[in-house]
């Protein structure tokens, strides 16, 4: 019929468009939900299966329905009340796990010790006892 939708193979997924709900999540297709996220006025995007990727952080209680997702800013993104100078290297921790380089610059391994501790990453990035 004309106006129809074009047949998928059994067992294929139909590939799906990006369609967006709002301007905080953005669906790419079934399996992957992008993530909006203002920290501390840096701008990201990540998916949700990345703050979802290890349960014991706060972004997967934040994002896995744990706890209630943070605020949002006037343009929709989720805000976290946080410097977003390092927040690339926690992400970048997530995706990455155990193969998560961390920077060679001891200000910067400082800083982001601090950040990791906050998100409760500690399986990449050491945590010093006090």
């Amino acid at each position: 019929m004309a106006g129809d939708a074009k047949e998928v193979e059994p067992g294929k997924k139909r590939p799906r468009t990006s369609e967006t709900s709002n301007s905080d999540t953005t669906r790419v297709d079934n399996d992957t939900e992008i993530i909006h996220l203002n920290v501390g006025g840096a701008l990201f995007a990540t998916s949700l299966k990345t703050l979802l990727s290890h349960p014991e952080t706060l972004l997967s209680n934040m994002f896995g329905g744990k706890w209630s997702r943070p605020v949002k800013d006037k343009d929709g993104r989720y805000f976290i009340d946080r410097d977003g100078t390092h927040f690339r290297y926690i992400l970048n921790a997530l995706r990455d796990g155990p193969e998560f380089e961390i920077p060679k610059d001891p200000n910067v391994q400082e800083e982001l010790r601090k950040e990791a501790q906050y998100y409760g990453i500690k399986m990449f990035v050491p945590i010093k006892e006090n």
